[in-house]
């Protein structure tokens, strides 16, 4: 039933789709949040082949709380009024999905798939294949931990320790 914008006592309807559309889109805008906030919080994420800068500009993230809490409250207002229900997402078939997706990757990273990108030097099979061949056995030894049956929960941290 539509709502009247005239009469504030008929709330307003969605349907299905709409529905589904809003929480697709507050999701994004949650998430967005939470990934500034995440990198207000945490220290610098440094890998190898990826520097954090740390160049937020200073005391961000205490400024920006109010404006933080006010898009949550509003998210929490909205997902409760409109009935929307949160996505399950599970673990697991995130981080099978990382997996086979990082195996996928390494396959176009040999030295036979980089002749696409101009000439390969010949000594570059011998230096870089094998290492690629052990990051693939890796990955592979990680996707089967992942998917053995009886495999312990989630607790124990990539370093072996508890958490």
């Amino acid at each position: 039933m539509p709502s009247n914008p005239l009469d504030p006592v008929t709330p307003a309807e969605l349907t299905e789709d709409q529905r589904r559309h809003l929480r697709v889109f507050l999701h994004e805008i949650e998430a967005a949040v939470a990934e500034v906030v995440s990198l207000v919080e945490q220290g610098p994420q440094d890998r190898i082949l990826r520097v954090d800068v740390a160049d937020l500009p200073a005391e961000f993230g205490l400024r920006i709380q109010p404006e933080v809490e006010r898009i949550r409250r509003d998210i929490d207002t909205l997902a409760a009024r409109f009935g929307l229900e949160p996505d399950r997402r599970s673990r697991l078939r995130r981080a099978q999905a990382l997996l086979v997706t990082a195996i996928v990757v390494l396959e176009d990273t040999s030295s036979r798939a980089l002749k696409g990108f101009g000439q390969v030097d010949a000594a570059l099979s011998r230096e870089l294949d094998p290492v690629l061949d052990e990051i693939s056995q890796a990955l592979h030894a990680m996707t089967d931990t992942l998917l053995t049956p009886g495999a312990p929960p989630d607790h124990a941290s990539i370093s072996g320790g508890s958490a």
